[in-house]
């Protein structure tokens, strides 16, 4: 995104950090290789320091800049395992996900109830209620399918940036599961921390951070997109837990290595170095202590240097 926005400036190109996000995506998706959303763009551009960018990926809404509470900090600690979101396990998790979409389509449109080339919820799986999932849907989504199964009875995804593999298995149920889960999970996420912010009780970032080790272990369980070392990461930081300042976190982007982010308050900061170190100590790599955020490109701005 840094060299996209640098292009944009030094070509005097009038787009807008949305449209240079989307640009950022058609290289991972159609250069690269690899079938990631809008996330990181988004984030690398439009992000703000110290505050949660919320997005809702439909495909590009940016809801809000939320700046973190007092006394509130986000760390990370960088396993030392490269992820990648171009390999197997996440584009495997992609695609069982777009089953899950084709495949209640499928049953809607043989009832009846819309047309053969309609979609209630805007082509978006996140946007099935929650009830009506739990009651209508989940049963009838398999808990594997081959590929080849599933181009038999259904046909395509639709997916525009992965293939269905005949050879592989998917899980379809599972990571519907994870993803109706996770976007259940994120208001009441920030509703957490606005409770604190008003409250300073700190019940509401235990359960803020209770939020964050769930969507780890959907990562892990449902979408196989852990890591041991992502797991042992977490693991060290929750056994100090609320006591030592750290209430929860999670694997991040891709998942299968990677960082693993933490919710904390004040103590945070100190406590990072210590959690890496014993990380280290225990599995012979080396990590690396991240602690606050920087303003996105469109905030920073373009650096010309005349020669």
């Amino acid at each position: 995104m840094a060299t996209l926005f640098a292009l944009a400036a030094q070509l005097e190109l009038d787009l807008t950090p949305t449209a240079l996000a989307h640009l950022g995506q058609r290289v991972e998706n159609h250069i690269v290789g690899a079938p990631c959303g809008l996330m990181d763009q988004l984030t690398s551009s439009l992000g703000r320091a110290d505050s949660l960018l919320v997005i809702r990926c439909q495909p590009d809404q940016i809801l809000a800049n939320r700046h973190l509470p007092p006394g509130v900090h986000l760390g990370a600690i960088d396993t030392g395992v490269k992820h990648s979101v171009g390999g197997l396990n996440y584009g495997r998790a992609r695609v069982a996900a777009f089953m899950a979409h084709a495949i209640i389509l499928d049953h809607l449109r043989a009832l009846g109830t819309v047309g053969p080339e309609d979609d209630p919820f805007g082509g978006y799986l996140s946007n099935v209620p929650a009830a009506e999932y739990e009651r209508a849907y989940r049963p009838l989504l398999p808990a594997e399918l081959s590929g080849e199964s599933f181009v038999a009875r259904w046909g395509h995804h639709g997916d525009a940036v992965t293939t269905v593999d005949p050879d592989l298995e998917y899980r379809p149920l599972a990571a519907a599961d994870h993803h109706l889960r996770e976007n259940a999970n994120l208001p009441i996420f920030l509703a957490d921390l606005e409770a604190w912010e008003r409250t300073r009780d700190p019940a509401w970032l235990i359960d803020a951070g209770e939020r964050m080790i769930a969507g780890h272990a959907g990562y892990r369980d449902d979408l196989g997109l852990g890591a041991e070392e992502a797991d042992l990461l977490l693991d060290l930081a929750m056994a100090e837990g609320p006591a030592a300042g750290v209430y929860g976190g999670r694997i991040t982007g891709g998942g299968s290595g990677g960082c693993v982010a933490l919710l904390g308050d004040e103590r945070l900061p100190a406590l990072l170095p210590r959690l890496a170190a014993v990380y280290a100590a225990n599995t012979g790599l080396t990590p690396t202590v991240i602690h606050g955020s920087s303003d996105g490109a469109a905030a920073s701005g373009v650096l010309h240097q005349v020669f």
